[in-house]
């Protein structure tokens, strides 16, 4: 920007110039016509100058940066009791891990227990009836009066 600031105080300047020199008018047709010319050129280049100035501050000032920036902390030294530690923590990870394997067991098999455990019952007492049936001994018949 700061590049842009001083081409267009330099278009400017320059303008400025090319307006005396028409203002005076001193010189032939040729010369102030020549002068016209170049006053027209460095016009629109002072506005495509401005333009492209006035964009640039625009941008700039719709341009927002946000930071935010957090420590990540100092880190505590190993103690003499890490390995303990860390075994504790091994250990509760492998008992909940088996708890929950259990549970999932349990949860699998329950709907076929539901079901098995009733057919099963009636099995063992369809068969101990027809046990008792054949432990029975039939009455003997005496032709006996």
């Amino acid at each position: 920007m700061t590049d842009t600031q001083a081409r267009l105080n330099a278009l400017t300047t320059l303008r400025d110039r090319l307006q005396q020199l028409l203002a005076n008018r001193s010189g032939p047709l040729e010369q102030l016509l020549e002068v016209e010319r170049e006053l027209a050129r460095v016009q629109g280049e002072l506005d495509a100058t401005r333009s492209a100035l006035e964009t640039m501050r625009t941008r700039v000032q719709t341009s927002r940066l946000t930071v935010n920036y957090q420590s990540a902390g100092q880190l505590a030294p190993d103690s003499a009791w890490r390995p303990v530690s860390n075994a504790l923590s091994n250990a509760l990870t492998a008992f909940t891990s088996t708890l929950g394997g259990l549970i999932l067991i349990v949860a699998g098999l329950l709907p076929i227990a539901l079901i098995a455990v009733p057919l099963v019952w009636l099995g063992l007492k369809w068969r101990a009836r027809r046990n008792q049936k054949i432990a029975r001994p039939k009455p003997v018949e005496t032709d006996q009066p």
